[in-house]
């Protein structure tokens, strides 16, 4: 009696063993993500560049005055000085100077250092601040492009996924076969802007498709690579790696 009580817990937990920790033969489970380091990494970026304007800011004699809402107010103790004003999202006042955030990918050949929105010339004690504190400014508007596009990216990640491995599209319709979720991931790779951001997003699906589709029993066919570089816009091409003929 004892012996068969013994088999069977041995039997239950071998059964438990099975489901908890060895992996299911289709696959279903997403891998892990990268994307939340990537994220966490460029919200410092954003938070130490932010801090060396106001360093920068310091170093002229500005002081905190208040923070209200998504803006911040520095002043200094003279009053003459012109004060200034930092935006959460990256943009710049000083006297009522605005500077707009630069709407530019991270490693772009353009580097806008703002652009005043009022026609008067800017005094000398607005200049000598602005001298002083654009740079980091820029730097900052760069770290909140960078970290824009991170957040970007791991979202991008999670529509691989959910059109993978749960068969759902970007637009929440039902993808019942293999050959249906590699052409809604495709789509989603010929849907991108022949710009810097773009080539990103390319390149966040192309690993996916490596790393995933490729490794899996359905990758993509040679008809459908050859399909899809017909019909991009764009002079990179589809290139998955280890591409197998034939595959449905």
């Amino acid at each position: 009696m004892k012996t068969q009580q013994g088999a069977r817990l041995y039997l239950s937990a071998a059964i438990l063993f099975i489901a908890l920790v060895l992996p299911s033969e289709a696959g279903s489970d997403p891998p892990a993500e990268p994307g939340e380091t990537i994220v966490v990494t460029a919200e410092k970026d954003v938070v130490d560049s932010r801090h060396a304007v106001e360093e920068a800011l310091e170093s002229v004699g500005y002081k905190l005055q208040f923070r209200r809402r998504n803006k911040t107010v520095y002043r200094t103790l003279k009053v003459w000085q012109p004060k200034v004003v930092l935006y959460d999202d990256g943009r710049a006042r000083i006297h009522g100077k605005e500077v707009s955030p630069m709407m530019i990918i991270p490693g772009s050949v353009m580097h806008i250092l703002g652009v005043w929105s009022s026609s008067r010339t800017v005094g000398q004690m607005e200049r000598a601040v602005a001298d002083e504190v654009m740079p980091a400014v820029v730097e900052w508007q760069q770290a909140i492009a960078r970290r824009g596009m991170a957040l970007r990216l791991t979202e991008l990640r999670g529509q691989l996924n959910r059109v993978w491995f749960e068969g759902v599209s970007a637009a929440g319709d039902t993808l019942g076969s293999a050959v249906a979720r590699r052409g809604a991931i495709i789509a989603m790779w010929l849907n991108t802007s022949d710009t810097e951001a773009g080539e990103k997003v390319q390149e966040t699906i192309e690993a996916f498709v490596d790393e995933v589709v490729q490794a899996s029993k359905t990758p993509f066919t040679e008809n459908e690579v050859r399909s899809a570089n017909d019909r991009r816009a764009f002079a990179r091409e589809f290139q998955p790696l280890d591409r197998q003929p034939g595959s449905q």
